[in-house]
């Protein structure tokens, strides 16, 4: 008489297992855990590209860049040198450049909700604007004459930024990275760790 065999067999139980690891693997990769300091990285590091980017822009094109920051949204922009017809008086004219070649930085560029920037000059922070000027609009486009428009840092036609600063970036108050300049070297990224 032969007995009735129980249990599985050494392919059955290599079949499950295969199986069970498929549907592990497919919850795993489906399930994305927000890490705020990696999200907050990006931010700084796309930071970091375009201000180097501004530099190398500033160089070839002989141009100033400057940057305005809002609570909300930041702007890099062109700056001309214009001379005022009665007056004589010469000023630079802050805006968007459409022609540069690079395009894209001259976007405006959102700021997350849980995410906040500080700007820190001499150990001073330096009030964000209320709102960006809307260069789109041709009613809320700064007169020419009265250029109202003052970036936090203007990166010059030799590449030196003007004046030395740090860009604190915060998730839900809290610092987590700072971007730093000297004014000479690049764009410095490194792990908030105390006042800039």
């Amino acid at each position: 008489m032969k007995r009735a065999e129980t249990g599985f067999t050494l392919i059955e139980l290599m079949v499950m297992l295969v199986i069970l690891g498929v549907v592990v693997g497919a919850i795993a990769t489906s399930v994305s855990v927000y890490d705020p300091v990696k999200q907050n990285k990006k931010l700084a590091l796309s930071m970091q590209t375009q201000f180097d980017n501004a530099q190398q822009l500033a160089i070839l094109t002989g141009q100033d860049i400057g940057l305005v920051m809002s609570g909300d949204q930041y702007l890099w922009l062109a700056g001309e040198m214009l001379t005022e017809r009665t007056s004589g008086e010469r000023y630079v004219n802050w805006s968007p450049d459409a022609s540069a070649v690079e395009s894209q930085l001259f976007e405006v560029h959102d700021i997350p909700e849980d995410v906040a920037y500080e700007f820190w000059v001499d150990d001073q922070e330096l009030p964000l604007l209320d709102d960006l000027p809307d260069f789109s609009d041709e009613d809320d486009q700064p007169d020419q004459y009265i250029n109202p428009i003052t970036p936090l840092v203007v990166i010059r036609s030799d590449g030196e930024s003007d004046p030395p600063f740090s860009i604190v970036i915060k998730y839900q108050e809290n610092p987590v990275w700072l971007l730093d300049s000297d004014g000479y070297n690049p764009l410095e990224l490194e792990a908030y760790a105390q006042n800039p």
